[in-house]
């Protein structure tokens, strides 16, 4: 049996014996049964293996024989203590009530917890891992691994893949990274680290987190522009960047690859959107969707038609290539009409606007807004950014009159702004 991770201890007093999960559930039914107990039905009561059953026995029979308790085992019958009396039970079962209060063991049993840790190592690893290799690392059965992969995957599946899905069937560009960011990676890493005892997570971004005067914790640039990753970390709570480290922000993108070559640690080379490794979204949700793509007129906004196109999900306002329109004119994508299938196309001046709203807001180095302000806004990942005014317009909705027209504002991307170097909040592009 593999080294196990956290051992019980019996002090000098006699009085203190710590033990782990595992350990509490099975002792726990040889107490409260008066026969026999099988392996199976402890297999079954606990969600361990029968082979990690007959391990864990050896070691409950060695914690029952600290209190004098003999544990009887018969082929085909299972698992008995001998001679309880209530004296011993009491006793027994004070162990366990001080070792469930004061539970500290680093191994999840949970399927919650088991699925923080699952998804950690996950994120972490850069190889395949077994399922053996999680069920050994968990105490569990491989079905077990099996069954917490399948609520993971759903997990993942809700919060990004069929945000990402949807968003596209109804005309809009999602940004997958930064619902990931705050709905499954962050909730995995920080819960199995919290759950461990420890006080922080530290991620490769490069940015850089402060607490700022007003008590409130808030995402700062990188210590060069050139590499800034805090436009995809707008979305994070308070209680996540109450507990997140990124010391790669206050370094340049080659001072950190010159550290990782002499340390020998690979680089890793990322594709931009993970679960679609050829990088054809398109062909992704035509495979994923409920209902097939259908084909549509690309028209221009007076309604004109200019010729069809092959499906809604090809296209995303701004963009100008692989339109195969001959116009005669640099034609761009001002709208996706979801509703009637209609991409409306027009010219560079009429892809221009001095205004914006968003919803789905998060802020960050304030708790809200309530009346105007002037900020620095970025709305896509590499724009250079423009200073606009902003304004509460609804509950949940802000307002942006920038100063200068910009282009190809994009429903579906994210708006962040800038108090200065801090990330003020941010939301979604309506």
């Amino acid at each position: 049996m593999r080294k196990r991770l956290h051992l019980y201890i019996i002090c000098l007093g006699g009085d203190k014996m710590q033990l782990k999960k595992n350990e509490i559930k099975i002792i726990q039914l040889l107490l409260a049964s008066d026969n026999y107990i099988s392996s199976y039905e402890i297999a079954n009561s606990t969600g361990i293996s029968r082979r990690r059953v007959r391990d864990e026995m050896k070691i409950v029979k060695d914690i029952l024989a600290t209190l004098h308790l003999n544990l009887l085992s018969k082929p085909s019958q299972g698992y008995y203590i001998e001679g309880k009396s209530s004296q011993d039970l009491t006793e027994l079962q004070s162990i366990i009530n001080k070792n469930e209060r004061d539970d500290d063991s680093l191994i999840p049993s949970l399927p919650d917890e088991r699925s923080n840790y699952i998804l950690g190592r996950l994120i972490n690893s850069r190889e395949f891992i077994k399922l053996e290799t999680l069920a050994d690392e968990l105490l569990v059965s491989r079905a077990t691994i099996a069954n917490d992969l399948v609520s993971i995957k759903n997990e993942f599946k809700k919060y990004v893949i069929d945000y990402f899905i949807d968003d596209y069937l109804h005309g809009r560009t999602p940004n997958p990274c930064i619902a990931c960011n705050r709905y499954v990676k962050w909730e995995a890493l920080l819960q199995r680290s919290l759950s461990i005892g420890a006080d922080y997570i530290a991620t490769g971004h490069y940015a850089r987190i402060d607490k700022l005067p007003n008590g409130r914790y808030a995402i700062r640039r990188s210590a060069t522009l050139a590499k800034d990753q805090t436009y995809a970390l707008y979305n994070l709570t308070q209680e996540q960047l109450e507990h997140t480290l990124m010391p790669v922000g206050n370094y340049s993108k080659d001072q950190i690859r010159e550290m990782a070559e002499k340390i020998g640690l690979q680089v890793a080379n990322k594709q931009d959107i993970c679960f679609v490794p050829d990088g054809d979204y398109a062909s992704f949700i035509e495979e994923n969707a409920d209902a097939p793509i259908r084909q549509g007129n690309f028209v221009t906004p007076d309604g004109k038609i200019l010729g069809k196109h092959k499906g809604i999900i090809h296209y995303t306002v701004g963009q100008r290539k692989g339109l195969g329109l001959a116009l005669g004119y640099p034609a761009f994508v001002l709208e996706i009409r979801p509703e009637t299938d209609e991409v409306v196309i027009g010219t560079y001046e009429e892809s221009l606007t001095h205004t914006l709203r968003a919803n789905e807001l998060n802020f960050m180095s304030v708790e809200d807004i309530t009346e105007p302000i002037r900020v620095f806004a970025k709305i896509r990942y590499n724009h250079k950014g423009a200073w606009c005014t902003v304004e509460k317009t609804g509950e949940d909705e802000i307002t942006c009159t920038f100063d200068e027209p910009i282009r190809a504002v994009t429903p579906g991307q994210a708006v962040v702004l800038y108090d200065g170097e801090y990330v003020l909040g941010g939301g979604t592009i309506l």
